[in-house]
């Protein structure tokens, strides 16, 4: 008898020949995911890069704080940090590939997803990858720091939760953990109460009785009351009270135009939705029966589909993004072009880009009329925003309307926050202006950042020592008489 069968694992108790061929199917589905995910994230890697821009994190005890004043801030302080590492876009897609597969071994183990099941474990991590993989030019306006890592993150500690939820055997200790895990919405926002929501019906499903229900109860009401007492107890909350319960995730509007943006998060709570309310029946897989494997695995392949299907695709952001990343480093051949990859309807900014590339380069500049900005970008907020950050504050750069440029930076800095491509500005626009002191602020913040200290080090010679900047070769192409329109019309 104990020849057939395995040592115990901590599901139950499996024959070998099963044990052998679980290792298998674990090992080529994890791989599977392993290549889809980095072949995809490798294949936007100019996207990455882009929202690194638009990203800031200095060691700074008021950095800090400033993430305290919203519901959810401790992950979006922690997705922060982490976004630096997209300045290099394939470490920084590696860091997002072992979250996801660190939030599928959490729902494979809490949710006993064993033999083919184990392929349904993948469903949330497709979820996540799709949830940054669809945002397009919705990137630019976002207000959520650390969105590139945050929704991972805030799934792992909802897990997390659970899992020490379920270990936890007494009674009163668990009645006292569930509004423990409530309390720490100032820190985590929704998801801690998408983790409270978790354990308490584990309670019910898993713990039948009046006990349980004692539990649930105590469970609802804190889930209801505790960010109605967080948003009127405490005075430096920057929260509104509409998206008092949805803290934490990203602020996509309600609307029609960006449901797509929303399907992701709300297909993961169904996922872990019903999940949960069939948890009890969850267990060691039967292999043999066809019907299991055969929906597991197109459930996985659904998931591959889904995602494809939902990662965004436009020629003129793509062109958009890479010939701005490209003037930013003073690759001007690189900015021409990315710009003349979109021969037909070519948005306002890629045929900006491309007309400043042409002159740096010496080549005719085309003075066909220039493209409207569009109310709104495909699948995105203001279209005047938008249009700043991918083309209009270069624009005003290199026409030598810096003051018109440091504005806009500092206008979108108060709207968005200070971002690395922002500061980057402020410091030119500083020193070209003789405001010596203003740039070596800016300059100083990036100094603090893992990655710009070079860029910094740089810039600050010249605040140091003000001759160095006419030898500067991008300095000197600036015009000291503006010309506002030079590359519109």
């Amino acid at each position: 008898e104990y020849n057939k069968m395995s040592k115990i694992s901590f599901w139950g108790s499996v024959t070998d020949s099963d044990a052998l061929g679980n290792r298998r199917l674990r090992i080529v589905s994890t791989l599977l995911f392993v290549v889809f995910s980095l072949a995809l994230l490798a294949r936007y890697g100019y996207v990455w890069k882009w929202v690194e821009s638009l990203s800031l994190f200095v060691p700074d005890p008021v950095f800090f704080r400033s993430f305290l004043n919203n519901p959810g801030g401790m992950l979006a302080y922690a997705g922060a940090f982490l976004t630096q590492f997209l300045y290099y876009p394939f470490w920084g897609s590696c860091l997002l590939v072992l979250l996801l597969l660190g939030t599928q071994q959490l729902t494979c183990r809490l949710f006993r997803l064993e033999g083919v099941s184990y392929l349904c474990s993948f469903i949330p991590s497709f979820l996540l990858l799709t949830a940054v993989l669809d945002l397009g030019y919705t990137w630019a306006t976002l207000k959520a720091p650390g969105h590139f890592f945050m929704p991972a993150l805030g799934v792992i500690f909802a897990l997390s939760c659970l899992a020490l939820f379920r270990w936890v055997k007494v009674y009163y200790a668990r009645l006292v953990l569930l509004p423990v895990i409530v309390a720490l919405y100032p820190f985590c926002g929704f998801y801690a109460l998408f983790a409270a929501g978790l354990c308490l019906i584990d309670e019910c499903v898993n713990r039948p009785g009046k006990k349980s229900w004692v539990v649930a109860l105590v469970g609802v009401v804190s889930i209801v009351l505790f960010p109605k007492l967080y948003y009127y107890g405490w005075g430096a909350t920057e929260q509104e009270l509409s998206r008092l319960y949805v803290a934490g995730l990203p602020p996509f509007y309600i609307r029609k135009a960006e449901f797509m943006l929303w399907l992701p998060f709300l297909l993961l709570l169904a996922y872990y939705l019903l999940l949960s309310l069939g948890a009890s029946t969850a267990g060691v897989a039967d292999r043999s029966s066809r019907w299991r494997a055969s929906g597991s695995w197109g459930l996985f392949v659904a998931g591959m589909l889904f995602t494809l299907w939902q990662a965004y695709g436009n020629p003129n952001f793509e062109a958009g993004v890479r010939s701005s990343l490209a003037i930013e480093a003073g690759d001007w051949q690189e900015a021409a072009k990315e710009a003349g990859r979109v021969r037909v309807g070519a948005t306002r900014d890629v045929v900006i880009n491309g007309r400043m590339a042409d002159s740096y380069l010496g080549r005719p500049v085309s003075q066909d009329p220039v493209p409207m900005i569009p109310a709104t970008y495909k699948d995105s907020r203001q279209g005047l925003l938008t249009f700043m950050q991918l083309c209009g504050l270069n624009m005003n750069y290199y026409s030598g309307q810096t003051n018109i440029c440091y504005r806009w930076a500092v206008e979108l800095s108060v709207e968005y926050g200070f971002r690395i491509s922002y500061l980057k500005l402020l410091v030119k626009c500083a020193l070209l202006n003789g405001e010596y002191a203003l740039a070596r602020k800016y300059n100083d913040q990036i100094g603090q950042t893992l990655f710009h200290k070079d860029w910094a080090e740089r810039y600050g010679r010249m605040i140091d020592q003000p001759e160095l900047i006419s030898q500067d070769p991008e300095f000197a192409r600036i015009p000291k008489d503006p010309l506002p329109n030079r590359f519109v019309e």
